[in-house]
């Protein structure tokens, strides 16, 4: 478990699924309450999620939140209510170019997520329950997605879904073609996903390299005037450990894998199921009684 020394907290940022979310995609009203109180006593709240903003705005309206909301995990920052763009680093240009082509050869299932948006084609019809974990809004193209001119524009994530042997394959082109400018990784879907029809579902995400949740804490520590140190952060999967690696104080859900758990400085006892995280952490934080 890492060690820092730690002053009081200014900033307060949790991510969504697994922590504040349970794996229905509901808040805990025991850690909704807790957020509240948190703004009430003057501490900044944040949410630093892999989801778009399309994602984010039940959340937003559950905890009343005000000001910057990281999304897809580092690579968008959005005012909470409005929508409006703080920062954005998407693919662009040459790189996206030739991911274009890579997604053609491979003609899976994939969908362009642009800012608060998901973009698809037919192929993407069965799948829009489970890209919900990303956002509420989606956009049908007619033809072939890796026909849509946003390709021509830019995207802030590619999605592709599908059976694992499929994917491993393209998953290796991207990172052949995108070199450095490209980072994906491929996963299995997760409960409840795995028995609401999509059992054998794999995913792939690709996102260009250079944002992370760690640099959106930094971000957000500069927005509101503090310092690093007065930074507490609550997540529990891999995307969370680049902001367990800059806040003063990390605290790893129950529910998290150990590599994640040794690198917080704090293990919570509460998990996605039982939910009370982020009270937990509120608690051991001396910011709540």
């Amino acid at each position: 478990m890492a060690v820092r020394k730690h002053r009081s907290c200014r900033l307060f940022a949790v991510d969504l699924d697994g922590t504040l979310l349970n794996y229905h995609g509901r808040p805990h009203e025991v850690d909704v309450e807790a957020l509240r109180m948190l703004r009430e006593r003057g501490v900044a709240v944040s949410f630093v999620t892999g989801r778009l903003y399309g994602g984010v705005v039940e959340a937003v309206e559950a905890v009343g939140l005000e000001g910057p909301v990281v999304c897809a995990d580092g690579s968008h920052i959005v005012d909470a209510i409005s929508g409006e763009e703080h920062f954005h680093h998407p693919f662009r240009g040459e790189t996206l170019g030739r991911l274009q082509r890579v997604f053609q050869r491979h003609g899976l299932a994939s969908f362009l997520l642009s800012r608060d948006h998901a973009i698809h084609d037919r192929k993407g019809l069965p799948f829009l329950k489970y890209l919900r974990i990303w956002t509420e809004r989606f956009l049908h193209h007619e033809d072939e997605i890796t026909k849509h001119p946003l390709w021509e524009q830019d995207v802030t994530v590619l999605v592709s879904v599908g059976e694992e042997e499929k994917l491993r394959p393209l998953h290796r082109e991207v990172q052949e073609e995108g070199g450095e400018q490209a980072q994906s990784w491929v996963f299995q879907v997760s409960w409840p996903f795995r028995e609401e029809g999509y059992k054998g579902l794999w995913g792939m995400v690709a996102r260009a390299p250079g944002s992370s949740k760690g640099t959106a804490v930094e971000w957000l520590a500069r927005h509101y005037g503090c310092s690093l140190e007065e930074v507490v952060v609550v997540g529990d999967w891999y995307n969370d450990l680049p902001m367990f690696q800059v806040a003063g104080r990390s605290f790893a859900m129950g529910q998290a894998p150990d590599t994640v758990k040794s690198a917080a400085t704090d293990v919570l006892e509460a998990t996605a199921v039982t939910g009370g995280g982020i009270a937990e952490a509120a608690r051991r934080a001396g910011l709540l009684p």
